[in-house]
């Protein structure tokens, strides 16, 4: 499978995150209009978004430091809806083990509860389709609340990595990054998990 180099990544994982907020922002005009199931829709998909670019970020890492990468697994993962909610949650679990405000770990937990919903929901937000033989087109299922929902979780997933992109670009850590750097990073906070998660074989 085809290898990226260092600077496909950087730009790709930026790309990624940019395309995340303009998928909110049409999220947020379509809730204006009442357009409750596509709200939902680009609203979880901006959600992938975000996950994609924690792949490429942390690829990026694991090439830097001196990591050998599947390809392969890696443009599996890529486009793996599962890998990247799962990557999303990785990362949220360790933002509820930081000493932040009490109100936005309460908001995590609450997300937590309904991304499952709102996985289900996803395909349904789209197309008509049977529940029990009882047809049903997506507006009959989607309402506002559950629109709401989807934008305030999308909002603060997006305002989250928005906010560690900015603290990246700040530093300008990944131009200074080594790999004796990283080593040590990952085994001070124990990242292994994670960079497994990205990059099983």
């Amino acid at each position: 499978m085809k290898s990226l180099s260092l600077e496909q990544l950087k730009t790709a994982r930026q790309k990624a995150l940019k395309n995340a907020e303009d998928l909110v922002k049409d999220a947020e005009v379509l809730f204006e209009f009442a357009s409750y199931p596509r709200v939902l829709f680009l609203s979880h998909i901006a959600g992938e978004e975000i996950g994609k670019y924690i792949i490429l970020t942390s690829t990026f890492v694991m090439l830097v430091a001196g990591k050998t990468i599947n390809w392969r697994k890696f443009w599996e993962r890529i486009t793996s809806h599962k890998v990247k909610l799962e990557l999303i949650t990785y990362m949220e679990d360790i933002y509820l083990d930081q000493p932040f405000p009490d109100s936005l770990k309460e908001y995590f937990k609450d997300l937590r509860k309904q991304v499952k919903d709102l996985d289900r929901f996803k395909q349904k937000s789209l197309y008509c389709d049977f529940t029990e033989e009882i047809p049903h087109c997506p507006s009959d299922l989607i309402g506002k609340n559950f629109a709401k929902n989807a934008l305030v979780w999308a909002k603060g997933r997006l305002g989250l990595f928005t906010g560690i992109e900015k603290e990246i670009q700040k530093v300008k850590i990944l131009d200074k990054i080594t790999k004796k750097s990283i080593q040590e990073f990952v085994k001070k906070y124990g990242f292994e998990k994670f960079f497994k998660i990205t990059n099983e074989k």
